[in-house]
């Protein structure tokens, strides 16, 4: 298991907000997205107005200037 960043703009983005940023722990990037995307629906009422943006999901927790994420690794929120 990896920590790793997953970002998801929300349906705000069509008003230029900025996205959401996951920290998940999971076996892959595709099962960390899929965590995320799953705590994003609990977070927000986006529904199906969601696009992860992969090129900026990376392995490792979001650095001290991403400002604000939201912690899902199992054992650490």
């Amino acid at each position: 298991m990896r920590d790793y960043t997953i970002v998801i703009h929300g349906a705000m983005r069509h008003d230029n907000e900025a996205p959401y940023l996951y920290a998940v722990r999971a076996e892959s990037m595709e099962q960390a997205i899929s965590v995320a995307l799953t705590a994003h629906g609990r977070v927000t009422d986006d529904g199906d107005d969601v696009e992860v943006a992969h090129e900026m999901c990376h392995a490792g927790i979001p650095t001290p200037s991403a400002g604000f994420w939201h912690d899902f690794r199992e054992g650490v929120a």
